[in-house]
C-alpha cells in the first residue's frame, strides 16, 4: 500500500494476489470449522509450474475446468502427459476426501472424445464431468459409460503407460484404457477376457462383445467390464464412475461386495434385522473397541433400498470418539454415498481420510438425509446404538450432541491399515486441567521425533469446562524447536470449536501432510475467541512455553519471545513411517557456488513403489557470492542412463549466503512411484554463486543441462552432459499407500 501501480506482469502483483487467496481461505476454515472448501484451480500448475506452497492443503476440492475442449485447454497446447502432470499435481494439493472435478467441453456425439477424456480422468481420483458446446453448464448429457459400475480402485492411479503406450487402471469391477493423444492406434492384449459395455449410443464400440483384446485410435479410451468382479480388501483411493456417477461431476466413491478382508473394527457379519426405512436428517451408530494404533481407510455398513420409499437417498458415515458410554468428538466423516430404492442388501464402502487412530472406544455412525424412507440399516443383538437428529446438509455435528440410546448393534465397521500409524508427544492424560484459555495464546511442550515421518494430525486432551459459557475455537501447530524453544513453524491444523461444558477427551485437529525429519518439535494449542472456555491438561515437568497471539489471523510463522512455565501438555502428533531412496550419506566434496538457470542430478533405483513425500539435498551457502539463490528439486524418470520424463517439482527454498551446511528438504505433490530408476535433480535460479551441493566422489552418476529457472524444470530433461561425482539428494516415500 505504497500509492504504486503494479502492473499483472509484476511478480509481485502474482505474490500479493496468491497471498491474498491463501489469506481468504484460512479465514472461511476459521469461521467455518469443519466445512468443505471448494474454488477454481484450472490454472494451478498450469504451463508446468509448480503449485505455490502456500495452496497444498488449502482446498478441499476444486473443478479444472477444460481441461480438454476448448482451445485454452492445456491437452490442447501441451499434450496428454501435461494434462495429466498438472491433474495429478492438483489433486495432490487438496485436502482429503480431494473433491477435484475433471471437466471436459466437447460435442456430445463425439463418443470418442468423451471416452478419452473419461477414461483419463479415471486415471487418477477426480469426478468427472461434460459440458456439451451448445449447452455449457446448463444441463447434464448422459453417456452409456455412467451407467457401469466400474466399482472401487484396485491401485494408486498409475505414473506410467501399461502396454505399448496405453495407460491402465483397474477396479474391482472392469478396466479403463486411454491411450494419449499423438500415441497412434494401437491394439493391446488384455491379459483375461472382459466384456465391452451394451450400449446404445456408439455400438461399433459399446457392443457388449467379449474380448481379449482391444484396438484404440489415437486420441481413444475404453471402459471394459470383468466377467468376475475381483475380491479382496478395499482400495482406498479409488475414483469411480460407478453408482452415480455423471456428467454432472457427481459420484458415490462406494463399491459394494461380500465380506471384509483386512483390518477392522466393528460388527462384519450381517444381522438378522432391518431397521425401517431410515429418517431424513438423522445420525445413529454402535460403539466399538480399537485394540491397536492404526490408520483409518474406509468405513462400511450394510445397506439395502427396501425402506419403502422412492428415488435415491443420500447416506454418509462417520467416527466418533466415545465419550463416557456416548459418542463425543468427532473423528472422520466420510463421503456420500446414493442409495437407490429397491437395491438389495450388500455392504458397501465409504471412501474416509486418513485419520491416525489410538487405541480406544468409538462410534460407528450412519447419517440419512434426504429422501426419507429408502435406505434401511441392519442391527440386533446386545443394545448398543445411540442417536439423534442432526440435518444432513451441514454435515455431521461436532461433538455428536445429546441423543437417545436403543436396541440392536448395527452391521457396521472401519476398515484401517495397523501399525504404520505412530506418535511422538504425551499419549497419556495428564492430572492436572488448566483454567479456561486464554483468547488469543498459545502454548506447547516440547518432544522429540527419532525418525523420517509423514505428519498425520494433531490431538490434544481438552475439555469445556474453564466456567465460560459458549465456544472457543481451537487450533493446533507444531513448530521446530531452536536452542530450547519454539522456533518456525512448520504446519497449522484446522480449527475446532469447542463448546462449554464439553467431556474431558481427545480431540484429532487435521493438518495437511508435511514430511518431517528427526529432530525436536514443539506441539501447541492455539486458543481464540470466548476465552475460559476450554481446558488442556499438564503436569509434571517444566516443559512448558507460551505467549500472546492473535487469533484471527492465524499462528505467527516464527513462534516468537514468550515465557516458560511448569508441566507438560498431553499433545501428540500422529505420524506414518518413511523411507527413501537416493544418497543419505554426506559427499565429502562441494561443488563450487551452482550456475544460475542450471539443473544436475544423480540415479537412482527405487526398489519397491510407494508414494513420494519430499525431496531432500545436502547444501550450504558458502559458493561465494552475496545474497540469496533460489532452488528447487525435481524427480525424473531414468530412459537409458539419462534423465527424460519429469514425475515431480517440489517447491522454492531459499539458500542465504554463509548458511551452514546442512540437509534442506523440499515439498512436493505426493506422487505414486512405480519400482525403477530415477533422476533426483537440483534446479538453480537467480543469483549464481551462493549455494553448493555436495557428492563430488563416488560413482561417475551425474548429469546436468541448462533450463531457465523461472518458468518451471523441463517436463523432458533434454540432452546434456554427464560428469563425476554422486550428489547427496534422496527422495522420501510414505509408508502408506
Amino acid at each position: 500500500r505504497n500509492g504504486v501501480v503494479l502492473q499483472p506482469s509484476d511478480p509481485k502483483a502474482g505474490a500479493a494476489l496468491q497471498a491474498g487467496y491463501e489469506r481468504w481461505f484460512s479465514l472461511v476454515r476459521q469461521l467455518m470449522p469443519g466445512k468443505y472448501q471448494i474454488g477454481n484451480v484450472a490454472t494451478w500448475a498450469s504451463s508446468g509450474t509448480t503449485i505455490p506452497s502456500g495452496y497444498h492443503g488449502m482446498v478441499d476440492g476444486g473443478v479444472m475446468e477444460a481441461m480438454i475442449g476448448k482451445s485454452y485447454s492445456i491437452e490442447g497446447w501441451g499434450g496428454w502427459q501435461a494434462m495429466m502432470s498438472q491433474y495429478r499435481s492438483i489433486m495432490a494439493a487438496m485436502n482429503a476426501p480431494k473433491l477435484g472435478i475433471f471437466n471436459q467441453w466437447g460435442d456430445p456425439t463425439d463418443y470418442q472424445s468423451f471416452r478419452y477424456g473419461l477414461t483419463s480422468c479415471l486415471m487418477n481420483d477426480g469426478y468427472y464431468s461434460f459440458s456439451s458446446n451448445s449447452g455449457g453448464y446448463n444441463g447434464v448429457v448422459w453417456f452409456d459409460e455412467y451407467n457401469a459400475k466400474l466399482g472401487q480402485a484396485q491401485s494408486p492411479p498409475p505414473t506410467s503407460a501399461w502396454q505399448k503406450g496405453v495407460w491402465r487402471r483397474d477396479f474391482t469391477n472392469g478396466i479403463a484404457l486411454v491411450n494419449p493423444k499423438g500415441n497412434g492406434p494401437q491394439t493391446v492384449q488384455l491379459g483375461g477376457t472382459f466384456v465391452k459395455l451394451k450400449g446404445a449410443q456408439d455400438g461399433s464400440v459399446n457392443s457388449g462383445q467379449t474380448v481379449t483384446s482391444v484396438s484404440l485410435q489415437d486420441r481413444d479410451g475404453i471402459i471394459l467390464l470383468r466377467q468376475t468382479p475381483l475380491t479382496g480388501g478395499v482400495s482406498t483411493g479409488g475414483s469411480l464412475t460407478g453408482d452415480s456417477a455423471g456428467g454432472s461431476g457427481t459420484g458415490s466413491g462406494a463399491d459394494s461386495g461380500g465380506a471384509p478382508e483386512g483390518n477392522t473394527f466393528g460388527r462384519t457379519d450381517v444381522a438378522s434385522t432391518p431397521s425401517g426405512g431410515l429418517s431424513a436428517d438423522f445420525k445413529r451408530g454402535s460403539r466399538f473397541t480399537l485394540g491397536v494404533q492404526g490408520t483409518l481407510t474406509s468405513f462400511s455398513a450394510y445397506l439395502d433400498g427396501n425402506g419403502g420409499g422412492s428415488g435415491t437417498q443420500n447416506l454418509r458415515m462417520e467416527l466418533y470418539r466415545d465419550s463416557n458410554g456416548a459418542p463425543g468428538a468427532k473423528v472422520a466423516e466420510s463421503n456420500a454415498v446414493a442409495v437407490t430404492a429397491g437395491q438389495s442388501g450388500r455392504w458397501v464402502t465409504f471412501s474416509a481420510p486418513y485419520v491416525a487412530l489410538v487405541p480406544g472406544s468409538y462410534w460407528i455412525v450412519i447419517a440419512s438425509g434426504d429422501g426419507s424412507g429408502i435406505a434401511r440399516d441392519y442391527g440386533d443383538g446386545a443394545a448398543d446404538w445411540y442417536g439423534n437428529a442432526d440435518t444432513f446438509a451441514y454435515g455431521a455435528s461436532d461433538p455428536f450432541g445429546a441423543g437417545a440410546s436403543g436396541t440392536g448393534t448395527l452391521s457396521v465397521y472401519a476398515s484401517f491399515n495397523p501399525s504404520d500409524a505412530r506418535s511422538f508427544g504425551r499419549t497419556t492424560v495428564a492430572a492436572t486441567a488448566s483454567a479456561g484459555l486464554t483468547a488469543g495464546f498459545k502454548r506447547g511442550s516440547r518432544f522429540s521425533l527419532s525418525q523420517q515421518a509423514d505428519l498425520r494430525g494433531l490431538s490434544a486432551y481438552l475439555d469445556g469446562n474453564g466456567g465460560a459459557a459458549g465456544t472457543q475455537n481451537v487450533r493446533m501447530d507444531l513448530y521446530r524447536d531452536a536452542n530450547g524453544v519454539p522456533g518456525a513453524k512448520v504446519v497449522e491444523s484446522s480449527t475446532v470449536g469447542i463448546t462449554d461444558h464439553q467431556p474431558a477427551g481427545w480431540v484429532n485437529f487435521r493438518t495437511s501432510t508435511v514430511a518431517l525429519t528427526p529432530g525436536a518439535y514443539w506441539i501447541v494449542i492455539h486458543s481464540g475467541d470466548d476465552a475460559g472456555v476450554v481446558r488442556d491438561y499438564g503436569d509434571g515437568t517444566a516443559d512448558w512455553y507460551g505467549n500472546g497471539d492473535t487469533f484471527s489471523d492465524g499462528a505467527s510463522a516464527a513462534f516468537g519471545a514468550g515465557s516458560s512455565g511448569t508441566g507438560t501438555l498431553s499433545v501428540y502428533a500422529a505420524y506414518t513411517t518413511l523411507r527413501t531412496f537416493g544418497r543419505t550419506d554426506i559427499g565429502s566434496t562441494p561443488s563450487a557456488g551452482l550456475t544460475a538457470n542450471f539443473k544436475r542430478g544423480s540415479k537412482f533405483t527405487l526398489g519397491t513403489g510407494g508414494t513420494l513425500a519430499s525431496l531432500s539435498a545436502y547444501l550450504d551457502g558458502k559458493g561465494g557470492s552475496s545474497g540469496e539463490q533460489s532452488l528447487r528439486m525435481v524427480l525424473y524418470r531414468d530412459s537409458d542412463g539419462v534423465p527424460e520424463t519429469q514425475v515431480a517439482e517440489s517447491s522454492l527454498v531459499t539458500i542465504t549466503a554463509g548458511q551452514p551446511a546442512g540437509w534442506v528438504t523440499f515439498q512436493t505433490p505426493s506422487v505414486s512411484l512405480s519400482a525403477g530408476a530415477y533422476w533426483i535433480v537440483i534446479d538453480s535460479g537467480d543469483t549464481p554463486g551462493i549455494a553448493r551441493d555436495y557428492g563430488g566422489d563416488g560413482a561417475a552418476d551425474w548429469y546436468g543441462d541448462a533450463d531457465t529457472f523461472w518458468d518451471g524444470a523441463s517436463p523432458s530433461f533434454g540432452t546434456g552432459a554427464s560428469g563425476i561425482g554422486t550428489l547427496s539428494v534422496y527422495a522420501t516415500l510414505s509408508a502408506t499407500q
